[in-house]
């Protein structure tokens, strides 16, 4: 005698185009009514148990594949869908389709939300100061720094790491009067100053001091909404200490002072001649205390600092006193 299996076979026919299949349900259970899909129809609708078949005792492969479909886990899940296996591969490729799309976005925003928040400084200076030496210095950590030439474009070193483990984007801005100033705009239109270090050649400071003053004040006339803020830091590196002609910060900033004093007359006699107002095409005058003769870095809204340092060897005025300011940016 054949033994009786848990399941039996039964066909199911669509209440509307009169479609037949077969469906697998338990032995035990009374006739069933199920929503399935209608190839006919295109759609799902009742269909309804018309015939057991009789005298199986083991089901084919594909039916007793079907029996594990519907076994009662999947079967309460197909039920509270309400739906069957098709659609729930539908469903389940939709929902898995969203999923990705939205782990993308969040990838995506992450990413570029911390690319746009990371700290910028800015170096800046006259050509041949030494900026990007520096730069280069910096992203080595001195190991193999190779040699540098006078840049047209903007040098980004997007991930440095201080000594406490911050990590800042480094811009490096042109030099030459043709270029910086276009370039300077553009790299600010990406990303906000946190910082600026303006390199200064410390051995060629009392020769070229007029265009070294006249490029900083530029900078901190023109540029206001970046580097005029309360407290904003900036350093003034007084480069190639190793050179012998180099002069002290001490030196360097008094001279830079002199200097400033004179710019500061010779734009205000500028703007008496065109306007009662303190800017014109966007200079403002920067003066520091009620004597407008006088000139103080001190007094500036911007939180100046003076260091010695060196793009050549490892001394004690080499590249660590930057290294150790941008570690407090």
């Amino acid at each position: 005698m054949v033994a009786k299996t848990k399941w039996v076979l039964v066909l199911l026919e669509s209440v509307i185009t009169g479609h037949r299949q077969f469906f697998i349900r338990d032995r035990a259970a009374e006739k069933t009514e199920r929503l399935l899909f209608d190839p006919e129809l295109r759609a799902r609708c009742l269909f309804r148990e018309v015939k057991r078949k009789r005298g199986v005792s083991e089901l084919p492969k594909f039916y007793a594949d079907k029996i594990k479909e519907d076994s009662p886990k999947n079967s309460s899940l197909l039920e509270l869908l309400g739906t069957d296996r098709e659609t729930s591969e539908q469903i389940f490729i939709v929902l898995l389709t969203l999923i990705l799309g939205f782990s993308f976005i969040i990838l995506f925003t992450l990413f570029f939300r911390s690319k746009s928040t990371k700290k910028t400084v800015y170096l800046l200076g006259v050509s041949d100061s030494g900026k990007s030496q520096m730069l280069a210095n910096l992203a080595s950590k001195g190991r193999n720094t190779p040699t540098t030439v006078t840049s047209q474009v903007a040098n980004v070193l997007e991930n440095f790491s201080t000594k406490s483990g911050k990590v800042l984007r480094l811009v490096d801005i042109p030099g030459a009067d043709k270029v910086r100033a276009a370039i300077l705009t553009n790299s600010l239109s990406k990303f906000n100053a946190a910082g600026v270090i303006y390199v200064i050649d410390s051995s060629q400071i009392v020769k070229d001091c007029r265009e070294i003053a006249e490029c900083l004040y530029t900078f901190l006339a023109d540029y206001p909404k970046f580097f005029s803020l309360k407290k904003f830091p900036i350093l003034l590196a007084c480069n190639k200490q190793d050179s012998p002609n180099s002069k002290s910060c001490k030196v360097v900033k008094s001279l830079l002072e002199k200097e400033f004093a004179v710019l500061n007359k010779t734009r205000a006699a500028a703007l008496d001649e065109t306007s009662s107002s303190s800017n014109v095409g966007g200079r403002k005058i920067l003066t520091t205390s009620e004597n407008d003769d006088g000139f103080n870095f001190e007094n500036l809204p911007q939180n100046v600092k003076f260091l010695e340092c060196t793009t050549v060897g490892n001394g004690e005025n080499s590249l660590e006193n930057v290294e150790n300011w941008l570690d407090e940016i």
